[in-house]
């Protein structure tokens, strides 16, 4: 009976028991919000970082992007030049077997024989040129020289046409040449 009586030590008992839990409670509640707040804190920073870590990406980008659109005209100018020179490498090329042409034939007959009305057709490669001589010997030469297989090598096709004798004696003999093109020579290179 005493206890019954004294309730109130009993009750205290069972306050201090209940605080003692909400402590335990408090500290368990206290540890997981500051776990939570941490976390929320650091994906608050972690966002903050990307977002800025993206906007210095995106600045670059734009950086770069502008760089790029700055430079297409001097990229323009270099593709356009580049073709230029392709063409003038194709030209030169051309220009250099019909030069070589002219001066196998000028060189090959001596000062006897004058080169005339020289033409050019571009697209079939073709030579067309008259050699004149005063003598008739010297021509009698000339048809030896044409017939040595070092023309012919030189050469892919050789024809001759149209002996004439002008009126002021001269002899006039019409010489058609087909040159060897660039891709002629690639091929022999490259069997």
């Amino acid at each position: 009976m005493p206890e019954s009586v004294n309730f109130v030590k009993h009750r205290r008992k069972q306050l201090t028991k209940r605080q003692l839990l909400d402590k335990q409670i408090f500290k368990y509640v206290s540890i997981t919000l500051g776990v939570v707040f941490g976390l929320f804190l650091l994906s608050v920073g972690v966002r903050l970082y990307m977002a800025y870590s993206l906007s210095q990406v995106m600045a670059k980008q734009d950086q770069f992007k502008q760089l790029v659109l700055d430079q297409e005209s001097n990229e323009r100018s270099y593709v356009v030049f580049a073709a230029k020179i392709n063409t003038l490498v194709d030209l030169f090329a051309k220009r250099r077997d019909k030069q070589e042409a002219i001066n196998y034939f000028s060189n090959a007959f001596g000062n006897q024989v004058l080169l005339s009305n020289i033409s050019y057709e571009e697209d079939g490669t073709i030579l067309s040129l008259i050699l004149e001589s005063n003598d008739v010997f010297v021509l009698e030469q000339v048809f030896e020289n044409l017939n040595n297989p070092e023309v012919s090598s030189q050469f892919q096709q050789l024809s001759l046409s149209e002996l004439k004798r002008s009126a002021d004696g001269k002899y006039r003999l019409t010489v058609t040449v087909v040159l060897r093109s660039a891709a002629d020579d690639v091929e022999e290179v490259n069997p």
